[in-house]
């Protein structure tokens, strides 16, 4: 894992933590929904916009950043 991918997974863990007060459960989902009440996993759309806007404010290229993810063109 690239030390930017290391950064953002990172982030992602510590709003798990912020937004339900706990750490994730290993069947938690890493990318979950923002405005859910409870840990749901993210819309590919949602997810895909929330790691292009993490991208650029990393100054990442986000296309590296979506492939890095498993997203295609």
């Amino acid at each position: 894992m690239s030390p930017e991918l290391q950064r953002i997974m990172q982030d992602q863990l510590k709003a798990f933590k912020k937004k339900f007060g706990r750490d994730p459960s290993p069947n938690d989902p890493v990318f979950f929904d923002p405005d859910a009440k409870t840990p749901q996993p993210i819309s590919e759309a949602k997810l895909r916009r929330m790691l292009t806007e993490a991208a650029e404010e990393a100054g990442l290229n986000p296309d590296h950043v979506l492939a890095a993810f498993g997203f295609e063109e």
